[in-house]
């Protein structure tokens, strides 16, 4: 199991692995990416030369740090934070909440950590996944172009929580 400074570290792992490299994929709203930081959302960052040491240090200040992931439990912490990698960090808070059922602001708060820590894990993260999943059909409704990238993200979906179970154990 991760000690907990080591838990950006590992959730890292992940999600450079799944982020892969330099892309620019004409449906991909994010526009140009590399290890998954998109020159949409940092428009003064070189993003076709970023390391991977530069990565880390966005994830973990614009993401991690930012969004208090560390606070949450080990797990929801992984998933959070995949979460706001792939979509906006609102929206990975939301699904937080809602899988903790307290009111969706967005906002990773005292109310919400605090209930993170009282609903068994296992359940937080099951219905936190599973509204994951919601998300990509909705957004495949919504534009049919994504429909391309659907099997992936259910694939992403079922190694994330893959890898939680075996790096939280």
């Amino acid at each position: 199991m991760a000690r907990m400074r080591e838990r950006f570290d590992v959730a890292l792992v992940f999600v450079l692995a799944e982020e892969g490299g330099y892309v620019n994929h004409p449906n991909d709203p994010g526009g140009e990416t590399n290890f998954g930081i998109s020159k949409r959302k940092f428009p003064d960052v070189d993003i076709e030369n970023l390391t991977p040491d530069g990565a880390a240090a966005i994830y973990r200040k614009h993401y991690w740090d930012e969004f208090r992931c560390g606070e949450l439990p080990p797990g929801l912490d992984f998933a959070m934070f995949d979460a706001a990698v792939q979509h906006l960090p609102g929206t990975a808070v939301g699904l937080i909440q809602r899988s903790v059922r307290v009111p969706a602001d967005g906002k990773l708060g005292p109310m919400t950590l605090a209930a993170a820590q009282r609903v068994p894990r296992d359940q937080a993260l099951n219905w936190y996944l599973a509204y994951r999943a919601g998300l990509y059909m909705d957004l495949i409704t919504a534009d049919s172009k994504k429909s391309v990238f659907r099997d992936g993200w259910l694939r992403r979906l079922f190694r994330l929580h893959a890898y939680i179970l075996k790096e939280t154990a």
